[in-house]
């Protein structure tokens, strides 16, 4: 089976790449979202194990959309340091459906990697457990301030961004529930 492999860290790509060959998968790799999609179209994989934050305000979700809507056999594995797509990138809505998702710093063996690639293949979908009371909810408006806070952005950056002012964007720190 072909698998792509996509990550803006190369270490983490090659990592990732040479688990998957170890484990019988013929891969392919990209670092960039634009490299990955010449990949995917050159190769036609069975699977795509992508990160979703290719850096600052460089998302993998448009190009996840899209490999689903030219290739919808293609499996979809994201991989990635957050807990929520919400968290990783601005434009998680245009994530498809049947994602498998994978939070690297979860990851216990990499025999995990491989069975997330063959349940993406085989389009089997796991419900997510619900959420605990030790997991935090956070609206919309909460991710996007989290996440440009840490993209080292500044309250008044993030009033601007959020079109409200200082207080108010200091304020959605408090109400995460």
């Amino acid at each position: 089976m072909k698998v792509v492999v996509a990550d803006d860290d190369e270490f983490v790509t090659a990592l990732v790449a040479e688990s998957l060959r170890a484990q019988g998968f013929a891969v392919a790799t990209a670092t960039s979202t634009e490299e990955a999609w010449s990949v995917v179209r050159a190769h036609e994989p069975h699977a795509l194990v992508s990160d979703l934050s290719f850096g600052p305000n460089r998302s993998a979700a448009a190009l996840l959309d899209r490999v689903h809507e030219a290739f919808p056999w293609v499996g979809l594995v994201v991989l990635t340091s957050h807990q929520a797509p919400t968290l990783a990138v601005p434009d998680s809505h245009l994530l498809p459906p049947g994602i498998v998702y994978l939070v690297k710093n979860q990851l216990t063996r990499m025999q995990d990697l491989r069975d997330a690639v063959l349940q993406a293949i085989s389009g089997a979908v796991v419900e997510p457990p619900p959420p605990t009371e030790a997991d935090i909810v956070l609206t919309q408006a909460q991710a996007d301030t989290l996440r440009m806070l840490a993209e080292g952005a500044s309250t008044r950056a993030i009033a601007e961004r959020r079109g409200t002012n200082v207080r108010a964007a200091f304020a959605t720190f408090f109400y995460i529930n």
